[in-house]
This record gives C-alpha cells, sequence and structure tokens, in this order.
C-alpha cells in the first residue's frame, strides 16, 4: 500500500507522500497472488478517490528466483541498475521479503544485516530509497491468544536518500 501511495502522491499511515515512481520486487508472491493483491488496492482507492487518475508501480515477481545459488545481493543490486537505466525515473525500491535475499547466516544479527545493507549505500548515495520488508513471526498458536486484540502486524524497514519519499 505505501508503494501505491507514493506512487500516486496520496496520504499513506496519516503521512504525506510526494510522488515518485516506485518497483516492487517480490521475493515471495506468485504473479497472480500479487495481480489479486493490486486488484483490491486499486479498488479500495478508487472508492476513496473515485475522480483520480491512478498511476501503477512497477511489481517484479521474483519467487522463481528464490533459492538459486546464483542469486545473491549483488545479482539483485545489479537488477536494480538496469531496472534504473531503463526508468531513470525510479526513486523507490522496495524488495519483500528480507529472509529470502538476505545473504547472511542471521536475518536478526544487526551486525550481518548490517554488513548487508551496507550494498545498497552507492545505490542510496545515488539518489534511490530502499524499503525492505522483515516479517516478524506471530509467535505460535499459543501466543497469537496472548495477543488478542493486539496488532501483530509485519514489519517493514525504510532506507532513505533523504525525505522526499515519505514526509512528516
Amino acid at each position: 500500500e505505501m508503494l501505491f501511495c507514493i506512487e500516486n502522491g496520496l496520504p499513506w499511515a496519516g503521512r504525506k507522500t510526494v510522488q515518485h515512481h516506485c518497483v516492487l520486487f517480490d521475493f515471495e508472491l506468485t504473479k497472480s497472488k500479487l495481480k489479486s493483491r493490486y486488484r483490491k488496492l486499486l479498488e479500495k482507492y478508487r472508492t476513496l478517490y473515485p475522480d483520480k487518475e491512478f498511476k501503477r508501480f512497477e511489481i517484479i515477481p521474483m519467487i522463481e528466483h528464490w533459492g538459486k545459488s546464483n542469486v545473491s545481493v549483488q545479482t539483485i543490486l545489479d537488477w536494480i541498475k538496469q531496472y534504473v537505466e531503463i526508468r531513470p525515473d525510479t526513486k523507490v525500491i522496495a524488495l519483500d521479503p528480507f529472509y529470502r535475499w538476505f545473504d547472511g547466516e542471521n536475518e536478526n544479527d544487526n551486525t550481518e544485516v548490517k554488513k548487508c545493507l551496507e550494498k545498497f549505500i552507492p545505490l542510496k548515495n545515488a539518489g534511490l530509497s530502499f524499503i525492505y520488508a522483515h516479517h516478524t513471526g506471530k509467535g505460535g498458536k499459543t501466543l497469537q491468544r496472548r495477543r488478542v486484540g493486539r496488532n501483530s502486524r509485519k514489519g517493514f524497514f525504510f532506507l532513505s536518500a533523504g525525505p522526499q519519499a515519505v514526509t512528516a
């Protein structure tokens, strides 16, 4: 939803956004599931903004690449560079979910995560903003029962080239 709002310059989560082209590299869902989710999102916003023409953010299904030994963070960075060459108006890149492209041993180890994310800094410094989704566990049925009434949402991280993508 965040990418849709940034792509269209709409408020997201109570914050103003600045319109920018976005791309999602999704390593988890199939093309049909991604299309279904996008249709639901479009229906929601057509109801909220019936007179608005919406732009579509780019969705690149990557599930067929997951688990292949030749796909590394460097390969993903190369794909991003190639995409940005074709679409130089791109400012926001989302990668979902983190555990499917993370190249360290432990996705919850700060040192390893930092080492992985530092590889994105040259592209960040070139003006791109990155969003990665790091899904948190729901903790099993016992823990879920204790959380009744609480929100066990999935987490995300936003590595920005500056405040131009989402602003307060």
